[in-house]
């Protein structure tokens, strides 16, 4: 794929996506244990290339996932987690969509 072109010129620009993509890619085939594997692998990249917003947006996808497959308080985890790496980033638009998710898991509970 393109983005795995991509990821060869340059893994510290594209690595951490190609992960994320490939987790998502994975949710979709219903494969949880390659998804949550990727989804940790696009984190780790992202923390160890400094983008924090990219950590961020792992993070929630993350917990996107896990609330899908009902591990609710590992998908809070996730959730605290992307929060940080929004404020840390400055992103404080985005608080409230991710506010609404944590809501509604509790919600659920």
């Amino acid at each position: 794929t393109r983005f795995r072109l991509y990821e060869k010129c340059s893994t510290w620009n594209w690595e951490n996506n190609l992960f994320l993509l490939e987790a998502e890619y994975h949710q979709c085939k219903q494969e949880e244990d390659k998804a949550a594997a990727k989804y940790r692998a696009s984190i780790k990249s992202a923390q160890e290339h400094r983008f924090v917003h990219e950590e961020a947006l792992a993070f929630e996808f993350y917990g996107d996932f896990l609330r899908t497959i009902r591990r609710v308080d590992d998908s809070k985890e996730k959730y605290a987690n992307a929060r940080l790496c929004y404020e840390k980033w400055g992103a404080h638009a985005i608080m409230p969509r991710l506010e609404e998710k944590i809501g509604r898991i509790q919600g659920t509970e």
